[in-house]
């Protein structure tokens, strides 16, 4: 893959987190004081981008698919950068929910577009480009507090969506200007032409395969569903509880905010540099082999997060939360090696889905749990239960020597 447009989705994926962690905020701390809004109230106007952002992804990766993934790069672009800056002129709530609904649609492109646009053009590259791409991600979500701060101080809220959304145009713009010859337009003309031809293609290449490969490709599915539902779940509640977790069970630096905050940013550091281990990893050994080897340190870690306090409890949750979030290339390239190639960001927007989609489950499981118990030791028996279902799982997929005929479909020539 070129450096130029890959530079370019790694920078999205920054924006991407940026605009979904710092409007929440911004709306929470300054937006809902000035309409005089409850935190009840600010959270029904965000909840509809937060379900598009999820929901949208199938469909964002079903245009890639049929359409041109640069192309849908372009739109989110666009589409996130005309959005907050709609917000940032809203003049009532109302206003302030339909631009936040149209951020949440636009934002639910990147993973389903960006992702497989790496996979399929990096070659031998692809999991150190993809722990590349997943830094910047984390960086985007660790920069977010410093870049709303000063756009508040300069400018006050409307500054908060306008100036961000007027960068994201200007990068859509170079983009597409720079890459527009990417756009398989002749590819979109032609299935637009004969729309059957994709959906021919498969059933035909399906019927041809034996009963045998088609049972390993219906359970690879069914079991990479359960792996996304399970590793998104575990991937939520952990992270999402980094702070609290720190507050709670680290007492050496008592009640020094900065100090404890500083452990929590140091823990999410580690965990998104992690990512550059896996991505190495990733393109080394057997995909397979190396997800299950490293999810299975998973388990011991958290259950010894259960009990451990102070400095064992920071090494402990800093080694589960690195194994969780620098699982990402592997567990992305995994996906990607059993599914149809010609539907594999439809498949991400889906796995994107599901994977988001836990996080219903996961923050009240985090929430109620600590309400409940006044710890978090019951958060980490559950999760490790549930890694132990990941590994459980990953060992039922077909082999690696039998990936690519579970994958039934490969694009066919010419598409």
């Amino acid at each position: 893959m070129r450096t130029g447009p890959y530079l370019f989705l790694c920078v999205g994926h920054s924006i991407d987190h940026i605009f979904m962690l710092m409007f929440m905020a911004v709306i929470g701390t300054t937006v809902a004081p000035f309409w005089g809004l409850s935190y009840g109230e600010l959270a029904v106007l965000f909840t509809p981008a937060m379900v598009m952002f999820g929901l949208g992804g199938p469909l964002a990766g079903w245009l890639a698919d049929r359409w041109s993934g640069p192309g849908m790069m372009t739109v989110f672009f666009v589409g996130i950068g005309a959005s907050s800056i709609l917000t940032g002129f809203a003049d009532s709530p109302v206003m302030l929910g339909v631009g936040l609904f149209l951020v949440g649609i636009f934002a639910s492109i990147y993973h389903p577009v960006g992702i497989p646009l790496i996979v399929r053009g990096a070659g031998d590259r692809r999991g150190r480009l993809l722990g590349i791409n997943g830094v910047f991600g984390s960086a985007g979500m660790a920069v977010t507090p410093i870049i709303m701060s000063g756009l508040l101080a300069v400018g006050g809220w409307r500054a908060v969506f306008i100036v961000p959304g007027l960068v994201a145009i200007a990068l859509g713009v170079v983009f597409h200007m720079r890459f527009r010859e990417s756009l398989p337009l002749r590819r979109a003309r032609a299935m637009k032409q004969a729309p059957e031809t994709g959906r021919r293609a498969f059933m035909q290449t399906w019927r041809s395969r034996p009963e045998a490969e088609r049972r390993d490709f219906m359970r690879a599915m069914i079991i990479l569903g359960i792996i996304t539902v399970a590793t998104g779940l575990i991937f939520q509640a952990l992270t999402n509880g980094v702070p609290k977790i720190v507050n709670h069970r680290v007492a050496i630096f008592g009640d020094d905010i900065f100090l404890l905050s500083a452990t929590a940013s140091g823990i999410l550091v580690v965990s998104g540099l992690a990512q550059l281990i896996g991505g190495e990893l990733a393109d080394r050994f057997p995909l397979r082999r190396l997800f299950i080897a490293v999810y299975a340190g998973l388990p011991p870690a958290l259950a010894a997060a259960a009990f451990a306090y102070d400095m064992p409890m920071i090494a402990v949750f800093t080694l589960a939360t690195a194994i969780v979030v620098g699982n990402q290339p592997i567990s992305d390239l995994l996906f990607a090696r059993y599914m149809p190639e010609q539907w594999l960001s439809t498949a991400y927007g889906i796995r994107f889905a599901l994977s988001l989609g836990s996080g219903v489950v996961a923050l009240p499981l985090l929430g109620l749990g600590f309400d409940h118990t006044g710890d978090f030791a019951l958060l980490f028996y559950s999760m490790a239960a549930v890694a132990v279902v990941v590994v459980l799982a990953a060992l039922r997929l077909p082999a690696e020597a039998q990936a690519d005929a579970a994958a039934t479909v490969r694009a066919a020539p010419g598409e």
